[in-house]
């Protein structure tokens, strides 16, 4: 359970990373006015597919392993989250595939959090509001707004994956 915790963990880190320094070396983008797909297009693209498809993973393991201690409703928005994230990474920014799975996989994140029933109703409350909540700040800066977004739910997988050991069973 330890290694599956790690390798999710630093499958969240590396994106948060990746997509944070990949704007440093593309001086043409800006972490307040581009979309994360954009690094997807243009030098160092192979960098943010690879960043996609590490956090595709990442989330899957997590999946996997709520799947593994009983928790199928979260488990499946998480494979579906992975899988959106993944066909996002692999299609370019302009396209409909590509439109459809990001938009899946905003989506996915609060669910996610509603979801996870061993949390307590309060905290499943908040966090729900707090993730639909940051795409109020989406005109302030596309590139901010979706950043606060996309950040906020890869922190509730760290913390998924950091306390899935310690979640109750569910009730039979």
């Amino acid at each position: 359970m330890r290694s599956r915790r790690v390798f999710s963990l630093s499958c969240f880190s590396a994106f948060v990373v990746a997509t944070m320094a990949l704007p440093v070396v593309r001086p043409d983008l800006s972490l307040r006015r581009n979309q994360i797909s954009d690094l997807l297009v243009g030098d160092w693209s192979k960098a943010a597919i690879a960043a996609f498809l590490i956090l595709a993973a990442g989330v899957a393991l997590l999946g996997q392993t709520c799947w593994r201690l009983g928790r199928r409703p979260t488990s499946s928005v998480l494979f579906l989250y992975a899988v959106a994230t993944a066909v996002a990474g692999l299609t370019t920014p302009t396209s409909v595939n590509h439109n459809v799975a990001a938009l899946t996989a905003f989506l996915a994140g609060p669910i996610a959090v509603a979801t996870a029933t061993w949390l307590s109703r309060r905290a499943r409350i908040v966090l729900t509001i707090a993730l639909i909540g940051s795409f109020a700040l989406w005109p302030l800066g596309i590139g901010l707004g979706e950043r606060v977004t996309v950040y906020g739910e890869i922190l509730f997988f760290a913390f998924l994956s950091a306390t899935a050991e310690h979640m109750p069973a569910p009730p039979q």
